[in-house]
């Protein structure tokens, strides 16, 4: 052992020292010519998106809009009745079903009567995250969540 170790410091000292050639580049790319990706260019808002009148992208806010504040049941003639399992109710900040609870997080506009909502539910003993289109229709009787399963749709009551 005593042998190898003057050796290997010897084969070091020589490697450190030779720095005349410059380091290869294997892959054969100049780096000093690498320049950026260039920015991807804006894109026009899809039929389900409206953006503001300057043409910049749909602003987030954490408020549902007025025109979506209510109370919603599954139909008609089930608004009638306080203690309906599809009871829903929208507010600015939260989405409020028979036995869950949504705190809005983001709320993205996407046309003009639909609205994406980011939210944190809670209910049941469970807590999850969720992404959803709520759109009005029917000059705003109709209240319809998409996202995960089956469009759920509800009418306004009053």
């Amino acid at each position: 052992m005593n042998r190898t170790l003057p050796a290997l410091a010897a084969l070091l000292a020589f490697t450190a020292c030779d720095r005349s050639d410059p380091p290869v580049n294997q892959v054969g790319i100049d780096l000093n010519a690498v320049t950026p990706a260039p920015e991807p260019a804006p894109q026009a808002p899809t039929a389900n998106e409206t953006a503001p009148a300057n043409g910049a992208a749909p602003v987030a806010s954490t408020t549902i809009p007025a025109a979506y504040h209510g109370v919603y049941d599954q139909t008609a003639a089930a608004c009638a009745s306080a203690s309906s399992i599809y009871r829903l109710t929208v507010s600015g900040d939260e989405l409020r079903f028979h036995e869950s609870l949504a705190e809005v997080q983001s709320v993205t506009p996407e046309g003009e009567n639909a609205i994406r909502v980011a939210a944190n539910y809670s209910g049941e003993g469970m807590t999850w995250s969720n992404i959803q289109r709520v759109a009005l229709s029917d000059g705003g009787r109709t209240l319809t969540i998409t996202g995960e399963g089956e469009p759920v749709k509800r009418t306004r009551c009053g």
